[in-house]
């Protein structure tokens, strides 16, 4: 893997810095976030958060569960998936997505820029799996001994509109 993925609401950056807006451990410090694929990139087109939002992997494919899909729909504006170089990231395999997420303390230049006028539209594309559940049901997920995967079974993804 030559190249880790970035998504952002916002197109037409040319310089990445890093920030500490979100942060999976404080003493991280500002950090650039990076996936090992577009598709796990892709869900965070749209700004989410962990109280309405449930997100993870099942094997090597990523997931959405969400408790509040007008808010969704509402965040859902676009934005960006930018490929940057790995050579400055690195990644603790303990923290957030383990081998799936990286991070860099170093400034960082995209290579290329995907722009997509749908967070939602660039997700089903890259086949995550988008749950739009009550509240009810996310409490379940996020209680469950098992990451919630016996209540994602049971329940059907958004499907790409043909």
């Amino acid at each position: 893997m030559k190249y880790l993925f970035h998504a952002s609401p916002k197109s037409g950056i040319k310089k990445f810095k890093p920030q500490r807006k979100s942060f999976r451990n404080a003493k991280e410090g500002a950090v650039i976030f990076a996936a090992s694929s577009k598709a796990i990139a892709s869900t965070f087109l749209v700004k989410w958060d962990d109280d309405w939002v449930e997100m993870g992997l099942w094997g090597k494919s990523p997931y959405l569960v969400v408790s509040d899909a007008k808010r969704f729909l509402k965040n859902d504006k676009g934005g960006s998936i930018y490929t940057l170089p790995k050579e400055r990231f690195f990644m603790n395999a303990k923290e957030g997505l383990g081998a799936h997420e990286w991070i860099s303390k170093q400034e960082a230049l995209p290579v290329k820029e995907e722009r997509y006028f749908s967070g939602i539209e660039a997700m089903l594309k890259s086949k995550v799996k988008i749950y739009f559940i009550d509240k009810k049901t996310f409490k379940k997920i996020q209680n469950a001994s098992d990451h919630g995967f016996s209540v994602l079974k049971k329940l059907k993804p958004l499907e790409v509109s043909k």
